[in-house]
């Protein structure tokens, strides 16, 4: 049975789609996806059992193990250096996770100061102006305005949002503009 085609694709993605034993690439050959322990020899089609073979060679290895044939000498070495790479991958999105598990944590936590302060917010909007906010400034900082806009006195605005919201990202938006952040 073949190799279903998702995985004969993660192969040749793998392996810079070049022939495993000879080095050639496409278009100069066809290439195939090889089992390094044979289907007949009770080998399976893991990631770790495939590698990518022109038509050629893998012809004339058979059934034969890798061992006896001997892939290109970089193979293991690229293979590790593969490998390496989707582990760094992997761990940088999962930091890149856990930052904006912080940030939403971060804007929630002003969010509620907010509605500490005032009893009102908008809670769509202001998440998302916090989150831009927190992009740009330190919490400390967008509290700070927080507290300068809730301490104005104002009555609401026509559309009914608070206009003391609105004078807070006036602040903000003046101190970004101006580089005023630290």
């Amino acid at each position: 049975m073949p190799v279903r085609p998702k995985i004969r694709f993660e192969v040749f993605k793998r392996d810079d789609y070049q022939c495993q034993y000879c080095g050639r690439r496409v278009p100069e050959v066809t290439l195939e996806v090889d089992h390094i322990l044979a289907v007949a020899n009770g080998g399976k089609d893991g990631m770790d059992n495939l590698l990518t073979s022109c038509v050629e060679c893998n012809q004339g290895k058979g059934a034969r193990p890798v061992g006896e044939t001997s892939p290109r000498p970089d193979y293991a070495a690229r293979l590790a250096q593969m490998k390496e790479r989707e582990k760094q991958v992997k761990a940088y999105f999962a930091h890149e996770e856990e930052l904006e598990a912080i940030v939403e944590g971060q804007a929630y936590d002003l969010l509620y100061h907010w509605i500490e302060e005032l009893g009102y917010a908008n809670e769509p909007n202001s998440i998302r102006s916090l989150r831009w906010f927190l992009s740009k400034t330190p919490p400390r900082q967008i509290r700070r305005a927080m507290d300068q806009a809730a301490a104005k006195v104002m009555s609401a605005s026509r559309d009914g949002h608070d206009a003391r919201w609105r004078y807070f990202c006036g602040i903000m938006h003046g101190m970004i503009r101006e580089g005023q952040v630290s």
